[in-house]
C-alpha cells in the first residue's frame, strides 16, 4: 500500500542555503527584555539553585529560586526565566547530587559555584 505523503505543500524547488551550526540555548545568564534566563548544563546534578545577591559584601544571598525538575530541567540542561531582575545581577549556582568519589562526582549542596559562562565577576577571590 503506497504511503501518503507527510505534506501536502510541494518541495523547494531552489536548494536551501549552507546550514549554519547554532547552540540550541545560549548558556549562563542570557539578558531578556523583561528579565533573565539562566541556563545551566548538568549531567548529574538532582537539585539546582540560583542564589541571588543585592550586593558583592553580602555574605547571604537576598533570594534563592530552587528549580523544579519536572519544570525546569530538559535532559542535562537545567532552565528557568526570573522576570524582573536586569543586568548587573550578582548571582551564584548551587548543585546537589551524587558524592561518588569512585566515579569522580563530589556534589556538595552547600559550596557556591561560579557559573562559567558568566560576563563578568566581581569581588575579591
Amino acid at each position: 500500500m503506497p504511503r501518503k505523503p507527510i505534506s501536502k505543500r510541494p518541495l523547494a524547488k531552489t536548494p536551501l542555503p549552507p546550514l549554519q551550526f547554532s547552540q540550541p540555548l545560549p548558556y549562563g545568564a542570557v539578558l531578556r527584555d523583561t528579565g533573565v534566563q539562566f541556563v545551566v548544563y548538568s549531567r548529574s546534578a538532582t537539585t539546582m539553585r540560583i542564589l541571588l545577591y543585592d550586593e558583592v559584601a553580602a555574605g547571604e544571598p537576598a533570594e534563592v529560586i530552587t528549580l523544579d525538575p519536572s519544570r525546569d530541567r530538559w535532559g542535562d540542561i537545567w532552565s528557568v526565566f526570573v522576570p524582573g531582575l536586569a543586568a548587573g545581577q550578582l548571582y551564584h549556582l548551587q548543585a546537589d547530587g551524587p558524592f561518588d568519589t569512585e566515579t569522580g562526582q563530589r556534589f556538595d549542596g552547600r559550596a557556591r559555584l561560579i557559573d562559567p559562562y558568566a560576563k563578568a565577576l566581581v569581588g575579591e577571590f
